[in-house]
């Protein structure tokens, strides 16, 4: 009980930064599209569901958020390091096609990525992973194949991003060469496939790191230093 208690207090917390974020942006009119994707109605639905996949994500036997018997490294240097490296290939495949700065200007770009990074977590991975996970294994298999059943839906619901960010990377024409796709598309597939990973094993707390951390350095770090 004590860990599934650790596991609410981090959401939380990071639900609280999320507000603050949003408020932050609000305040500031800060006009760009994902700073203005989430509407503060969206933020509350999606920060409550959340919560609620964070509850039940015990019952579809993910690991707790903030295990203490779990090595620092895992809660923060492997995530980490798997969203700075992926931050990196992104960059390079950026400068590689000459894609243009479409990103908030700083400061705006740190409320605005944190914030969209934590509300697109638990959309995309977050809700439809426990969800699905335990509502095919727990209910309908009666508790079995929880491991290849997560494998199955980390593996579909992983396709998501890859599809709306090539989309548009295509519609601006950035990119059209059939090697050019695959490659974002492979790059953007094994990130989120990563992130799953994370989660499952170690807890909400190393995917949203991950995301951060690659939000750093791709969305804010990256602009300011190269453009």
């Amino acid at each position: 009980m004590s860990q599934i208690n650790r596991y609410i207090k981090a959401y939380i917390v990071i639900a609280l930064f999320t507000i603050l974020g949003k408020t932050s942006l609000t305040i500031w009119h800060v006009d760009h599209p994902v700073a203005n994707m989430f509407s503060w109605l969206w933020v509350i639905v999606t920060l409550v569901a959340g919560l609620l996949s964070m509850w039940l994500a015990g019952c579809a036997r993910f690991k707790t958020g903030w295990d203490r018997r779990a090595k620092s490294k895992y809660r923060f240097s492997l995530p980490i390091s798997f969203g700075v490296t992926f931050a990196i290939l992104t960059i390079v495949l950026g400068v590689y096609i000459n894609a243009p700065n479409f990103n908030a200007p700083f400061p705006h770009s740190i409320p605005t990525y944190l914030t969209f990074g934590t509300l697109y977590e638990i959309i995309s991975h977050l809700i439809p992973a426990v969800l699905l996970t335990w509502l095919i294994s727990t209910v309908v298999l009666r508790k079995r194949y929880n491991t290849i059943v997560f494998w199955v839906v980390a593996l579909l619901i992983s396709l998501f991003e890859p599809y709306t960010q090539v989309s548009g990377l295509m519609a601006m024409n950035l990119i059209t060469a059939p090697l050019d796709i695959a490659m974002f598309a492979l790059l953007i597939y094994l990130s989120n496939i990563t992130q799953l990973a994370l989660f499952r094993r170690y807890g909400f707390l190393s995917m949203i790191i991950f995301r951060y951390s690659h939000y750093i350095v791709w969305h804010i770090i990256w602009p300011v230093v190269y453009f």
